[in-house]
C-alpha cells in the first residue's frame, strides 16, 4: 500500500534492539519482498511478512529470546507480520543460506556495520547449493499447515508453494534471482519441468498474483499445492542424492547423512521442558523428520489439530541443517 512505510514502522522496534543490545549486535538487515517493494496484497491486506536479519557477533540463545519478545511486544502495533532471526556473524559468513544471498542482493542495513553484507559468501547463481531449493520447498509445503482456516493467507500460502517449486528448480539450473520480477523471467530460459507438465503457466499465474497484477491464483487448491509440491519435492531429492528416491526413503537417508546431535539434542530439550512426546529417535535430524510428518499430515486432511499446532511450534525453533 502506498501509504504503508517499512522503514518508518519498524523504526520502534530497531531502536530498542540497539539501544538494549548494541554491544550483541553488529548489525540489523532489513529483507524481503516490501524490500524489494513486491509485497502482496489481497483484498486490502498486505500479506507479505516484514523479515529482519540481527547479526549478532556470536551465537547467543539469550539474545534469541530477548529480541523474539521484543517483536512479539511491537507485533501489535504493526500492520504486517513480522519475523525477526538472530544469526551469529560466524554464520553469516559462511553459511550458504538462500535468504543470505537474497540479503546480500536486496537488502538493506537499518542499524549497524553498514559492509555487513559483503560479508556474506555467495556471490552468484552458482553458489547457491541445490539443498537451499530443496529447503525452501519442504518450507514452502509444511507452511500450508499455519493458515488453514484463514482463506486469503492461505491463497497465498499456496501460491508461495508452486514459486518454490519455480525457485527449486531455477537454483538446480544455475539461474536463480533475488527478485519474483527476474525470476519470472528466468524461468522461461530453463527446460520445462517435465514431472509437472503446464507448470511455467502455474508459475507465471502465482508470481502474477504475488506481484498484485491478478486477483486470484486460477483455481489452484491446497490439494493441488500438496500433490505437485510432493511430485517436485522428490524430483529435486533424486537429483541431489543421484538416484531415484521416493519422498519418504529420500528424507530418510538425508535425517542420517545431515544428523546434527545439537539440533537433535535442542529437540529433546524442548520435549523434555514441554513435557510432550518424544516422537522420533534422537540419531535423526529433526528438521527432516518434522518436514516429513507435517507432509504426512497434510496429505491425510490434517484430522489431529494439536499435532499440527505442536509440529508448527516445532517448525519455528528447532535449526534447520544449512551448508557451508
Amino acid at each position: 500500500m502506498a501509504d504503508f512505510n517499512v522503514d518508518e514502522s519498524v523504526r520502534p522496534l530497531i531502536k530498542c534492539i540497539a539501544k538494549s543490545y548494541s554491544r550483541q549486535v553488529l548489525a540489523i538487515v532489513l529483507t524481503g519482498s516490501l524490500v524489494r517493494g513486491e509485497e502482496t496484497i489481497y483484498r486490502g491486506r498486505i500479506l507479505s511478512d516484514v523479515d529482519l536479519q540481527v547479526v549478532a557477533r556470536s551465537f547467543n540463545p539469550q539474545l534469541e529470546k530477548m529480541v523474539a519478545s521484543i517483536v512479539r511486544r511491537y507485533q501489535e502495533s504493526l500492520r504486517v507480520k513480522m519475523s525477526a532471526g538472530v544469526i551469529p556473524f560466524r554464520n553469516y559468513r559462511t553459511q550458504k543460506k538462500l535468504d543470505f544471498y537474497d540479503a546480500k542482493k536486496t537488502g538493506r542495513v537499518i542499524f549497524g556495520d553498514e559492509s555487513i553484507l559483503d560479508t556474506i559468501s555467495m556471490r552468484d547463481p552458482r553458489d547457491i547449493p541445490l539443498w537451499e531449493g530443496l529447503r525452501l520447498l519442504f518450507n514452502r509445503i509444511f507452511g500450508l499447515l499455519e493458515n488453514l482456516d484463514d482463506v486469503q493467507a492461505l491463497t497465498y500460502d499456496i501460491a508461495k508453494v508452486y514459486l518454490a517449486i519455480g525457485e527449486a528448480d531455477l537454483v538446480s539450473h544455475c539461474q536463480y534471482r533475488p527478485t519474483c520480477r527476474e525470476r519470472l523471467v528466468k524461468i522461461m530460459d530453463i527446460p520445462e519441468l517435465a514431472v509437472l507438465p503446464g507448470f511455467r503457466n502455474k508459475f507465471r499465474v502465482c508470481s502474477e498474483f504475488k506481484l498484485n497484477e491478478r486477483n486470484d491464483i486460477n483455481g489452484l487448491s491446497l490439494q493441488n499445492a500438496i500433490e505437485e509440491g510432493v511430485l517436485a519435492t522428490s524430483h529435486f531429492l533424486t537429483h541431489f542424492l543421484e538416484r531415484p528416491v521416493s519422498l519418504k526413503d529420500g528424507i530418510e537417508i538425508l535425517s542420517r547423512k545431515f544428523y546434527n546431535p545439537l539440533h537433535a539434542g535442542m529437540y529433546l530439550g524442548k520435549k523434555l521442558l514441554e513435557g510432550k512426546r518424544i516422537r522420533f529417535s534422537p540419531t535423526r535430524e529433526p528438521c527432516l523428520v518434522i518436514w516429513k510428518n507435517g507432509i504426512e499430515l497434510l496429505q491425510q486432511g490434517v484430522r489431529n489439530k494439536a499435532f499440527a499446532d505442536e509440529l508448527l511450534d516445532d517448525w519455528k525453533h528447532i535449526p534447520q541443517y544449512v551448508l557451508r
